[in-house]
């Protein structure tokens, strides 16, 4: 079994505004219709840390763009959402 391949794109607005992430891609470098991308909130210091994680889980949805530049035609993931999950599942 071999790891998906990735590649950077650009991620426009939402939590990764401006950054290059790793996106999934087939095999001609397309990169997927969706990037979800998941981090830690920041801690939050009202929660016990005897109770377990003081930070929630964060996924940022970002959907697959076209545009074109001076460099000719690539792609982009653009905000679409995000949800902060809880811990407590």
């Amino acid at each position: 079994m071999t790891a998906p391949r990735t590649a950077p794109f650009l991620h426009i607005g939402g939590p990764y505004d401006g950054d290059q992430m790793f996106a999934p891609v087939d095999e001609d470098g397309t990169p997927t219709e969706i990037n979800i991308v998941e981090d830690m909130t920041s801690a939050d210091l009202s929660l016990s840390p005897l109770q377990g994680l003081s930070a929630k889980m964060l996924r940022a949805t970002y959907e697959r763009e076209e545009r074109f530049g001076d460099d000719g035609f690539f792609y982009v993931f653009v905000f679409r959402g995000q949800d902060v999950l809880d811990n407590a599942a």
